[in-house]
């Protein structure tokens, strides 16, 4: 991008010096040495400085520098003239777009599909994978886990209880298998019926569930 002078104010030079260097008739032999020498021809563009600047001279208020508007008004121009860096537009008739489902893959489809039911039924968000650690590490099963985290919540809210027959019955033998522990120094003898102690140790089996280790 090449910027030709812009016009001079020659009334408005502060000094005699430079009324005599650069007034607008040393600009305008300027401009034509340029253009005699190549130069606009070699520039991919050329903003004419003075085809803007030359109605608004008067604004000039030292000879040389104009206000911000009139530049912005310059750059205005240019910014208008940037589609000379885009590329020539393809004149051909556009093509037409994929038509729906010619782009899938019903191997992959199905494939995504058999990954969701793993994740689903399986109470796994890792696709089943979980269920190798729970290998080498019981207490992390997925089916486990979400037994713990919701068995609680269902109590609560007096949802239907969830069905862990297994580890329920895990849980009460490793209640029953465990020793009982000596009497400390307050202890005390409950007066409740023997069916209210049952049912508060079994509502205590129940919370248990899935909370052992």
């Amino acid at each position: 991008v090449w910027l030709t002078p812009t016009t001079i104010n020659t009334n408005a030079l502060p000094s005699e010096e430079k009324r005599t260097n650069i007034n607008e008739n040393e600009m305008q032999k300027l401009r034509v040495l340029y253009e005699s020498e190549g130069v606009l021809s070699a520039a991919s563009f050329v903003l004419d400085g003075q085809a803007f600047t030359s109605s608004r001279v008067a604004e000039s208020f030292d000879g040389v520098h104009y206000p911000h508007q009139v530049y912005s008004a310059g750059a205005q121009i240019l910014c208008n003239a940037m589609d000379w860096l885009l590329p020539n537009p393809n004149k051909a008739p556009p093509k037409a777009p994929p038509q729906p489902g010619a782009m899938a893959h019903r191997l992959l489809g199905f494939m995504i599909l058999c990954f969701a039911a793993a994740g689903v039924f399986l109470f796994d968000g890792f696709m089943g994978f979980s269920y190798l650690a729970a290998i080498f590490v019981p207490s992390v099963a997925p089916r486990r886990l979400f037994f713990e985290a919701f068995s609680t919540l269902h109590q609560k809210k007096k949802l239907p209880a969830l069905e862990m027959q297994s580890m329920h019955h895990q849980t009460l033998h490793h209640q029953n298998s465990a020793p009982n522990p000596p009497p400390r120094g307050n202890s005390f003898k409950s007066d409740s019926p023997p069916s209210v102690v049952k049912d508060v140790d079994d509502e205590e089996a129940t919370s248990l569930i899935g909370k052992e280790r």
